[in-house]
């Protein structure tokens, strides 16, 4: 006869009805390849096209798919 505790209250129990359970310890995340390679370069070229467009670059004569295209072939 054991006695298990349960929450706040122990109970009587018989030895057979008990279990034992594998509790794995927590992994680090794993961040594929593809989220690595856009958080560190296609998000600051779409965060420097966002800026861009605030800014009303377009109305100046300039249209921003030149400038990412020119931003990406400097990189």
């Amino acid at each position: 006869m054991a006695f298990v505790k349960t929450s706040t209250k122990a109970t009587k129990c018989d030895e057979a009805s008990l279990a034992i359970v594998h509790v794995d310890k927590p992994q680090p995340l794993f961040v594929a390849p593809i989220v690595s390679s856009y958080n560190e370069r296609i998000r600051p070229v779409l965060d420097a096209l966002e800026n861009l467009t605030h800014l009303n670059i377009a109305q100046e004569g300039i249209q921003l798919p030149t400038i990412v295209v020119e931003k990406l072939n400097l990189t």
